[in-house]
């Protein structure tokens, strides 16, 4: 129970603590035990990048290896990542890095007609060494359905 509130969105672990979505939708919230009061505190994860999660995110997924990322798939079908990591377990320290970006998928850029994001998920690869993010999208011109996969990067081509 947090007083943050929480939206309808399947919390994700992220390392060392818990990664869930705001009740209005648009911020994720890192929430941990503090190391010296034992509390659970929740830290905001997009505090400055609230223009890429104003769509509202949707659903989470979490890949570990090789880089550590948080995927978000936004209510407007857009797909959004934190590279993310934390090493303390103090929650007035901040993570080592936490950057975001968005990523489309698909389309011409000039008139931005996108491939929708319908679902994600991360499973293990064959490799047993990293994490693969499987993308369900869909093309409402072209009216067809894909299962897109994100390789793994610095990954010999």
């Amino acid at each position: 129970v947090t007083k943050y509130g929480a939206a309808f969105v399947e919390p994700k672990r992220v390392g060392m603590g818990l990664a869930f979505v705001q009740r209005y939708g648009q911020r994720l919230i890192e929430y941990l035990a503090d190391a010296f009061s034992g509390r659970f505190t929740g830290r905001h994860i997009n505090e400055f990048a609230k223009h890429i999660s104003a769509a509202g995110i949707t659903e989470l997924a979490y890949q570990e290896e090789k880089a550590p990322v948080i995927w978000a798939r936004m209510a407007d079908g857009s797909l959004a990542g934190c590279t993310y990591r934390r090493v303390s377990r103090f929650v007035t320290e901040a993570p080592v890095f936490q950057a975001w970006h968005r990523h489309l998928l698909g389309g011409n850029y000039a008139q931005v007609t996108a491939r929708l994001v319908s679902s994600i998920a991360v499973l293990p690869n064959d490799d047993g060494l990293s994490d693969l993010l499987y993308v369900a999208t869909s093309d409402t011109a072209l009216e067809d359905g894909a299962i897109e996969v994100l390789r793994p990067i610095f990954e010999d081509a």
